[in-house]
């Protein structure tokens, strides 16, 4: 008899029938017992009944919540009925489930929506409590949602973005706007593994799992291709392998020696010397708090850096300023904004010269350095790709000469039109009465003439001096303009 009451009262609670429930229990001499009424929750939260939990828990008050019953109303992903959980027993948002982690765990494990998500963080969920055998929600998230402002979410409530396997996660199922996201939260693959489980590198499982646009976005930020996986493989020894086993790896197999091609080119063109004679980043931070925005405003600058090509030739903007001021924080500027601006995502090549880098190797230095950035950069096309690694393997491991750089700089420019070349200091050598001055600047600029693209901009930096002027104005090669910057902005009203 006590069973087939039972029933009708799990049937009357599942139903959200109160009044049913409220008879039945009326009916019996005793209390149900506490497992029942646990039962009873259990089966009004799997269907989202709230009335009915309302009135249980509001009857019963002393009757422990059970781990179903928490489960269910997480799965149910109403606010309300696990609020009244909630208020029965505060410490229910913090309980570790059997192989299921907590409640918020559970939760991005069932993909509920967002708002739900911050509701049990705000309750006090913490996103970086021990999931002991199952993983972080910030991995989870990664993993099976696509709105990218659930891993905001999480961050901002504290979530540790260092361990979590988060971008391991995203990189198994491909969500290639997670990846991006978590990178530009800070994620770095190198400290993407967990302390224990799974230490399986993202590049590694991108290919595993063959999402080619997860592995070339890892690459593109700079993941390490040559880690070793726990059977000491290279990440392109891995698709290799898959690829003959599999099948369908080609082109992560592709991507991945692209990119083995150019870390060994880069190791070849840009050696030490170069990198030092080339302290761009240190110039931009240098001057990046100066205020020269006006000067990319002046109408000389805005049609040089216009799309228009009118006369196929290369487009020349020589920039001077008078003695006083700093024409290198003119040109870090200029770097930052065309870097970021150029809607076609192609390379912006600078360099920085100084006097002591004046050596009739300095041609060679700052082609090393241009071509260096061009090779790295992700907008770098299979075909140069491919002319560098026939370069390569004509030199082996020797050092390329300035006519390897340059032929291949030349390729590298006509295969990418629209790219940019900036130097600075064209006026930094300053040797009194050296016979070698006209030499250096005329060889320079010539040298130069014979790399740039047809549709090449190259934007160079001095103090007007005639010899320079000569050279870059005087020029029927390209398509030259002077541009003179005062030493105030000319429409500043307040000076």
């Amino acid at each position: 008899m006590a069973s087939e009451i039972d029933h009708q009262l799990e049937a009357a609670a599942t139903s959200g029938n109160i009044s049913e429930l409220a008879r039945l229990m009326n009916a019996s001499k005793e209390s149900p017992p506490d497992h029942l009424i646990q039962k009873l929750l259990t089966a009004a939260a799997w269907k989202s009944q709230l009335p009915v939990i309302e009135m249980l828990v509001t009857r019963f008050p002393d009757v422990d919540l059970h781990e179903d019953t928490i489960r269910a109303a997480v799965y149910s992903g109403s606010i309300p009925l696990f609020s009244v959980l909630l208020n029965k027993e505060p410490s229910i948002v913090k309980r570790q489930f059997d192989h299921r982690g907590t409640p918020l765990i559970v939760a991005c494990m069932a993909q509920k929506p967002i708002d739900f998500l911050r509701f049990l963080l705000e309750a006090g969920a913490d996103p970086n409590q021990d999931p002991d055998t199952a993983t972080y929600p910030l991995s989870i998230v990664a993993a099976f949602y696509t709105d990218t402002n659930s891993l905001d979410l999480l961050l901002d409530h504290g979530a540790k973005i260092q361990g979590s396997g988060a971008l391991r996660a995203a990189a198994q199922f491909g969500k290639e706007d997670m990846i991006r996201r978590l990178l530009e939260r800070g994620a770095r693959p190198e400290t993407d593994d967990r302390s224990r489980g799974n230490r399986e590198h993202p590049l590694h499982c991108a290919v595993e799992h063959g999402h080619a646009g997860a592995l070339r976005i890892l690459l593109e930020h700079g993941a390490d291709a040559n880690l070793l996986d726990a059977q000491h493989r290279t990440v392109l020894a891995f698709a290799e392998q898959l690829e003959r086993e599999n099948g369908n790896r080609a082109e992560c197999v592709e991507l991945l020696r692209s990119c083995k091609t150019q870390q060994q080119i880069v190791g070849l063109i840009d050696n030490d010397e170069a990198r030092g004679a080339n302290p761009t980043i240190r110039v931009v931070e240098k001057f990046k708090n100066k205020d020269t925005r006006w000067t990319v405003n002046m109408t000389g600058f805005l049609r040089w850096q216009c799309d228009l090509f009118p006369i196929q030739k290369p487009k020349l903007l020589w920039v001077n300023a008078p003695f006083g001021f700093e024409k290198s924080m003119v040109c870090a500027y200029y770097v930052g904004q065309l870097s970021k601006s150029q809607q076609s995502g192609l390379p912006t090549a600078s360099f920085f010269l100084r006097p002591e880098h004046w050596t009739p190797e300095s041609f060679l230095e700052v082609l090393q350095s241009w071509l260096a950035q061009i090779i790295e950069h992700p907008m770098a096309t299979k075909q140069v790709i491919k002319r560098a690694r026939h370069v390569q393997g004509a030199h082996g491991i020797k050092p390329l000469l300035e006519k390897d750089v340059g032929d291949l700089c030349k390729y590298a420019l006509s295969q990418m039109p629209g790219c940019t070349l900036i130097l600075d200091g064209l006026d930094k050598w300053r040797v009194t009465n050296s016979p070698c001055r006209q030499e250096n600047v005329t060889g320079f600029v010539h040298k130069l003439k014979t790399v740039v693209g047809s549709t090449t901009r190259v934007l160079i930096i001095s103090r007007d001096e005639p010899l320079i002027h000569r050279e870059l104005i005087s020029q029927r090669e390209w398509s030259a303009e002077r541009l003179f910057v005062p030493l105030i902005d000319p429409q500043d009203s307040t000076t």
